[in-house]
């Protein structure tokens, strides 16, 4: 028999792409300091199947081996914006960086630009105006035709601003930022909030940083509730201003600031307090003896 032909490794065809997530009406994630979160496929398109041949074996009457792989167009959302970057990205177990995989990354600035593949395509042709996204121009897939799950370290523009060894921020910021924020918060008046500045010394002196990620809708109240047990804080509404009063009774200092605790005691009271008219004001009346348990 003479030698030749032609082996298909490959499976069916493939007619469309497989993603790890594309879902409409989702929460957009909040977020400050550095966090990790997974991408929501926005768009994607020249899907295509590339077909190839190689031969086995070292002579010109050796068979050859059919090999199907896949490549496509892609953006993935991924948070609100402006980020400062995206240091790092996992693609299934592995980690790497945006650059060594060719994504384009868009930090979320509003008005944005249009991604240049994108230009040209009718109503496809958006910014994703304030949205973090990273773009992929005729990604290879390999021959499964699916984007593997991808997450992303993304840091965003308050990282490192409290100490520039940690991204973590201020809680006193962030949440002072979300609260008056009319856009992505809930666009309570500057004016009702108190003087924070003891309250952000707190934080900062007792390294309670944090970097916050808002992945589901949540109430403003549960949010500044779940801050304030976090940072051993008590929200308090007095004299028509929100305040927020540290419980911490020590004196600390790190990252640059210095809490001093008031520890004056507002009212000492003593026995004095407790009569009234000269009798004490709580009387107990006990039974006898041979009538208690």
């Amino acid at each position: 028999m003479s030698g030749g032909g032609k082996i298909n490794t490959s499976s069916t065809r493939a007619e469309a792409l497989t993603v790890q997530s594309s879902t409409a009406g989702m929460t957009i994630p909040w977020l400050r300091g550095m966090h990790r979160l997974p991408g929501n496929l926005l768009w994607y398109g020249d899907f295509r199947a590339i077909t190839t041949n190689e031969k086995v074996g070292g002579k010109g009457g050796s068979p050859k081996v059919e090999k199907t792989s896949y490549e496509a167009s892609f953006v993935m959302g991924i948070c609100h914006g402006q980020i400062h970057s995206i240091p790092k990205v996992w693609k299934g177990k592995g980690r790497t960086t945006p650059a060594v995989l060719g994504f384009s990354v868009f930090t979320g600035a509003i008005g944005q630009g249009v991604w240049s593949p994108l230009l040209g395509r009718g109503t496809q042709s958006l910014g994703y105006s304030g949205l973090a996204a990273v773009g992929a121009y005729k990604y290879a897939l390999g021959d499964s035709a699916s984007v593997e799950n991808h997450s992303f370290e993304v840091r965003h523009s308050s990282a490192y601003s409290v100490n520039p060894s940690i991204p973590d921020v201020d809680p006193a910021a962030f949440t002072a930022e979300l609260l008056t924020d009319t856009t992505l918060g809930a666009g309570v008046p500057a004016a009702l909030l108190a003087d924070w500045s003891t309250w952000s010394a707190y934080c900062r002196a007792a390294d309670l940083l944090m970097s916050p990620a808002l992945t589901t809708q949540t109430t403003a109240r549960e949010a500044l509730e779940t801050v304030a047990d976090l940072t051993n804080t008590a929200v308090v509404w007095s004299e028509g201003k929100l305040k927020m009063v540290p419980f911490g009774d020590e004196t600390l200092t790190a990252n640059g600031s210095t809490y001093t605790p008031n520890n004056t005691p507002v009212y000492e009271l003593d026995e004095s307090n407790l009569l009234v008219d000269g009798r004490p004001a709580i009387r107990i009346a006990l039974k006898t003896p041979a009538d208690r348990f």
